[in-house]
């Protein structure tokens, strides 16, 4: 019996020991049993009882690998001794591996006592990896045991602070200020950290400005108190204080570090937030740059000499990850992705709010793919901040989108607006009140349809959610967006004076949707300032670039060339081996309305009268201003080996964002056919054109053409043509049209092509399919089929058919290439010839 109580005793004493809990309170009984268990245990094992001893001395002295590892080979060889349990735990929780002492602790709960330290630091393990309920649940059991072991009562205030369970935690800190009165500092602590907990800043404040009067010196008052004047939104003693802290410490320890970092770390969060200066923010983000650089640079020495240094290199690696934040804020995007990779590459978990910000970085560098797997990965991490989660939404919508995965995008947009409640409640208040998140997802799920080519729906979505109230200036720009692409450039620009008069009048978005608005209805000089304006407040960021450079694009030199080719199987009217083409050339804008062009054009065809052609050398001038565009041209038209002198004018008036009408008048017109030209006959020409468009899916256009021949012949021709969008999808769209014409020429039987009259009807569909986008660059196919019925007088009808073909290559805001090649069918004066086509058209400004 004795022996089994002196082995007890050695036991406990051991883990006393190593716990510092020894005290007056054993027994000189016990302590006997415990010499004379120790000198029995040396005499069997002398030298496996010396081992374990230096193993424990040096983990104490912050070795912990050579025990923890001899721990781990003790346990895979078979069952271990409470004593080895309980000092496995401490010395993992020492080493601050939170999850092996969880896993140790699972393990040997049910087979080996657990001593109160041991415990303790199953509780704090439990406290640092977020299970705050279980931890409280430890510490209260351990107030059970030890109801006068102080350390108890302050792990549990902390846990239950976490834990949300405030009224709980002051409880046991009530108990603990009556119990242990001359403990005040510790009390002060727990209080100002409780009342960070529950958001009461200023009190936490006062609590931990009282705690570090009276103990001046102490790490955990400085800590505390500097943590409070963070949260409290007073930054500037706290950095003040950390100043003198890091000229103190010739090597900064690991708390100095500690404080370092999150002084950076405030930065960088201040420079998320608005200011009265665009420029204030990248300052700040600059200087925080500098500041993690400067750090960097020492903490990176001090880990060559010391590469053993665990906390060192957590800290580093927590700077170069806070780091990604300054490179944000301060538009170093490049920078920012590159450190991404380089950290992922020794460490692949990033952590919430730093991959946020790479998901972000790679849209705005235009790598939506790589940003779509970033906020996607960020969506499957569990217990995420909310802000973060709506950030990843809205992120994984924009890259889907911008990475063409247009049915992907709605569905998420769609699912989105769905989950999102329109109210959510403030802590601390009965009253819902609008949740912003449930606006931007209603918002996203109607620009879904915009992507999608589904104008209609998204703007009775927007237009829905402003009929709710007097909606927020996003919903307003995005619907402004939809009526631009409507065709509805003024409506646009109503919707965005609304927008600026209910919010910020500078905001960067409203400011750029403007622009945009502006150079739809050629109000150049409004679309300067603004474009302008948005540079110089912006000039790092990417969009205000590419609206610098659009602008720029749009002030450039222009120049157009068009070619054809045209062959028929007969010669009576179209002619064999035709060809044409044509060169423009507009100067860079003068006085922002005013253009001055010149060019030239070329035709050519065999008839039966044999070949004909025509040379055209013009050059004139054009004003375009807000509504209006005008042209004034002169020209010189040599054929048949004759000169004849030309003149063209043309207006065109845009009365509203559906009616707009055209005049023009030519004389000695290019228009005129080219066999009357080769045979020296020329024409005056004159058009007028009416044309309602009621959005992008419905228009119509009358027009009336007539020629007046040299050779006293009249021609006049009435055209109406319309179109109407059958079906529409995120990548092609189905229009549906219909020509129809007639026309009548007062003296037949010239040279030339000239019925007495005739009439046509032509309906058509037109499939367009988008074959490749990528932000600018669009590569577009076109076909159309199109069977109709021509009738002339005193030749009957006849059938009409038509089949085209074309691509278009819009390469950025300054070329497009293209081209069209395709068949016909129809009669002339009663014989039906086969027409073949190809064209091609090029648009450059230099």
């Amino acid at each position: 019996m004795y022996c089994e109580d002196a082995l007890r005793y050695l036991r406990w004493m051991d883990r006393a020991a190593l716990e510092g809990v020894w005290s007056s309170r054993t027994s000189a009984c016990g302590r006997a049993a415990v010499l004379l268990g120790l000198l029995v245990s040396l005499a069997f094992s002398p030298a496996r009882a010396d081992d374990y001893e230096q193993r424990i001395a040096r983990a104490r002295q912050g070795d912990y690998a050579q025990a923890l590892a001899a721990f781990a080979q003790d346990a895979a060889q078979g069952a271990m001794s409470a004593r080895q349990v309980n000092d496995w735990l401490l010395i993992s929780s020492w080493a601050q591996r939170d999850g092996q002492v969880l896993d140790i602790y699972r393990r040997y709960r049910t087979q080996v006592p657990v001593s109160s330290g041991a415990l303790g630091a199953v509780a704090r393990a439990l406290r640092n990896t977020g299970e705050w309920g279980a931890a409280a649940q430890l510490y209260q059991q351990l107030l059970a045991r030890e109801p006068d072991q102080p350390d108890w009562h302050l792990g549990a205030v902390y846990a239950l602070a976490d834990a949300g369970q405030f009224m709980d935690a002051q409880a046991v800190l009530e108990r603990f200020r009556q119990r242990f009165a001359q403990r005040k500092v510790e009390g002060l602590l727990a209080q100002s950290y409780l009342l960070r907990a529950q958001r009461r800043s200023y009190a936490a404040l006062d609590a931990a400005d009282r705690a570090l009067r009276a103990a001046p010196q102490s790490a955990a008052a400085k800590d505390a108190y500097l943590a409070s004047l963070t949260e409290a939104g007073v930054p500037l003693p706290a950095l003040h204080m950390l100043h003198e802290e890091a000229v103190a410490a010739q090597s900064p320890s690991a708390r100095v570090r500690r404080l370092q970092l999150d002084r950076l770390a405030e930065m960088v969060r201040v420079s998320f937030t608005p200011s009265r200066a665009e420029t204030e923010r990248l300052e700040v983000g600059q200087r925080a740059v500098a500041h993690y650089d400067a750090l960097l640079r020492d903490w990176d020495a001090q880990l060559t000499q010391a590469p053993h240094d665990v906390q060192l290199a957590a800290d580093v690696r927590r700077a170069r990850i806070d780091r990604l934040g300054a490179y944000w804020t301060a538009r170093r995007l490049p920078a920012l992705l590159q450190e991404y990779e380089a950290l992922r590459a020794q460490d692949s978990y990033i952590p919430d709010y730093a991959l946020a910000w790479v998901g972000s970085a790679l849209l705005e560098t235009r790598q939506p793919e790589r940003a779509r797997e970033i906020f996607a990965e960020l969506l499957e991490r569990p217990d995420q901040d909310e802000e973060v989660v709506e950030l990843a939404r809205s992120g994984l919508f924009y890259a889907l989108t911008e990475s063409e995965s247009i049915k992907q995008a709605r569905g998420v947009a769609r699912q989105d607006a769905q989950q999102t409640p329109p109210q959510r409640w403030v802590p601390g208040s009965s009253a819902a009140v609008p949740s912003d998140q449930w606006a931007q997802a209603r918002r996203n799920d109607a620009l879904a349809e915009y992507f999608s080519d589904r104008l209609d729906a998204a703007q009775a979505e927007l237009e829905g959610m402003l009929a709710l109230g007097p909606g927020d200036q996003n919903t307003r720009i995005a619907l402004a967006s939809v009526y631009r692409d409507r065709g509805w450039p003024r409506r646009a620009a109503d919707e965005l004076r609304i927008a600026q008069s209910n919010d910020d009048p500078l905001g960067d978005r409203l400011l750029l949707a403007q622009a945009s608005v502006a150079m739809d209805l050629q109000d150049w000089r409004t679309a300067e300032a603004l474009t302008l304006n948005l540079y110089q407040r912006f000039p790092e960021e990417d969009w205000a670039q590419r609206a610098l450079r659009s602008w720029q694009i749009s002030r450039r030199p222009e120049l157009q060339f068009e070619a054809g080719w045209r062959d028929s199987d007969g010669v009576s009217a179209i002619g064999e081996g035709g060809m044409d083409y044509s060169v423009v050339v507009y100067s860079a804008p003068l006085s922002y309305d005013w253009r001055l062009f010149a060019g030239m054009r070329h035709g050519s065809g065999t008839f039966p009268e044999g070949k004909g052609h025509y040379n055209q050398w013009r050059a004139g001038l054009e004003w375009r201003h807000h509504d209006t565009h005008a042209e004034f041209e002169l020209a010189s038209l040599r054929s048949g080996g004759q000169s004849h002198a030309g003149l063209r004018v043309l207006a065109r008036q845009q009365l509203n964002d559906h009616w707009q009408v055209q005049g023009s008048w030519s004389l000695n017109s290019v228009g005129t056919p080219l066999r009357a030209l080769r045979s020296g006959i020329t024409a005056d020409e004159g058009q007028l054109q009416l044309q309602w468009r009621a959005h992008e899916s419905r228009s119509w256009q009358l027009g009336i053409n007539t020629l007046h021949y040299d050779d006293g012949n009249r021609y006049t021709g009435l055209q109406l043509t319309g179109q109407e969008r059958l079906l529409t999808r995120a990548h092609w769209h189905l229009d549906g049209g219909l020509d129809l014409a007639t026309g009548r020429n007062t003296s037949p039987g010239g040279p030339y092509f000239a019925p007495r009259r005739d009439r046509s009807i032509l309906p058509s569909l037109t499939l367009r399919h988008i074959l490749h986008r990528r932000y600018e660059r669009v590569w577009s196919q076109e076909i159309q089929v199109a069977i109709g019925r021509y009738w002339q007088q005193d030749y009957g009808s006849g059938a009409i058919e038509q089949l085209r073909y074309g691509q278009q290559l819009v390469l950025d805001e300054a070329t497009d290439i293209g081209f069209q090649t395709g068949v016909q069918w129809r009669p002339y004066d009663g014989e039906r010839e086969r027409e073949l086509f190809f064209s091609i058209d090029f648009t450059h400004r230099f």
